[in-house]
């Protein structure tokens, strides 16, 4: 679930599990490392992705289409 609900604790919603993503992103890294690094707190990489889109929009980290390493902003 992205946000949370009268069933969803914020813990367990992507918006609570995503700054596990910022915590984890020191320097550049590709995604596929990353997710490496933060599996384990993500039921899967589809909810892992979510997480990267919600940080993507709200401009905490930028993503290389080209290259495919992300990083902080």
């Amino acid at each position: 679930m992205i946000t949370p609900t009268k069933f969803t604790s914020l813990n367990e919603s992507v918006l609570g599990k995503a700054p596990v993503i910022l915590q984890a992103l020191d320097a550049s890294m590709s995604i596929h490392k990353l997710y490496s690094l933060v599996e384990k707190r993500f039921e899967d990489a589809g909810e892992f992705l979510y997480a990267i889109d919600v940080l993507y929009v709200l401009d905490a980290i930028q993503v290389d289409l080209v290259t495919g390493m992300v990083h902080k902003c």
